[in-house]
């Protein structure tokens, strides 16, 4: 049996990581607006939630506004800029996969905060972990469940003819769960343990992208963004 963790905690965030020295006419707070500038014309404003700053980077995060874009200028009180390198827009949110463990690798131990579905359940081992769920999936381990996976993506969404020999290894943190679409039996039982256990006939189905992720997302990360082509022909 595999466990599939998922989280089930808040939606976070994207997170937008800008260039080094950035805001050089004095860096934003939480709570500031910032302009976003594509080539030179002001495309909306972002509100900032948190902000790490070091020597070399500043990640900003978002939680509302039009996202900017990578090359896209971040602009604080009309003159303090800072250059958009990458942006994750999906970096956690509800019914996406944590991890997948060998059974019995997580107790899945629950404090429950709240009885409705949409409020957080941590779950505690040594300490307290992360909000998430726990789905018990019948007659796979944790490395079958990634190949059946695998295959299911490349062939399904991908559009490959065969499974990358990479693809395994990277699938786990690419996938989420449509927690809307399961069986009214399998909500119940979240509700009442934190955990449901399936066949990986009653589970696959559910599995899908995660939100943010796309199939050139997948594609790049195989071939190291295109510089090792070959390894998208090199199948299981």
């Amino acid at each position: 049996m595999v466990q599939f963790l998922v989280w089930n905690g808040e939606d976070r965030p994207p997170i937008v990581t800008v260039a080094s020295l950035p805001f050089s006419n004095g860096n934003p707070s939480v709570g500031d607006q910032l302009d976003v500038i594509r080539n030179d014309v002001n495309v909306g404003t972002v509100s900032i939630e948190r902000v790490q700053a070091s020597r070399r980077r500043a990640l900003v995060e978002l939680v509302s506004g039009d996202l900017p874009e990578a090359g896209d200028v971040l602009r604080h009180n009309g003159n303090s800029d800072a250059d958009v390198e990458s942006v994750n827009n999906a970096p956690a949110r509800r019914g996406d996969v944590v991890d997948m463990l060998d059974d019995g690798v997580h107790p899945g131990r629950k404090i429950v905060t709240g009885e409705n579905w949409d409020d957080p359940v941590d779950y505690s081992t040594n300490g307290t972990r992360p909000d998430f769920v726990i789905f018990d999936v019948s007659g796979y381990t944790a490395q079958q469940a990634r190949i059946a996976l695998a295959n299911r993506l490349a062939q399904n969404i991908v559009g490959l003819p065969g499974t990358p020999r990479l693809l395994p290894d990277i699938i786990g943190k690419s996938l989420r769960i449509d927690y809307g679409d399961l069986p009214g039996a399998a909500i119940t039982s979240l509700q009442a343990n934190g955990r449901v256990t399936a066949t990986a006939a009653q589970f696959v189905p559910f599995v899908k992208l995660k939100r943010g992720i796309t199939t050139q997302d997948i594609r790049d990360t195989i071939t190291a963004n295109g510089s090792r082509p070959d390894e998208l022909t090199a199948y299981l």
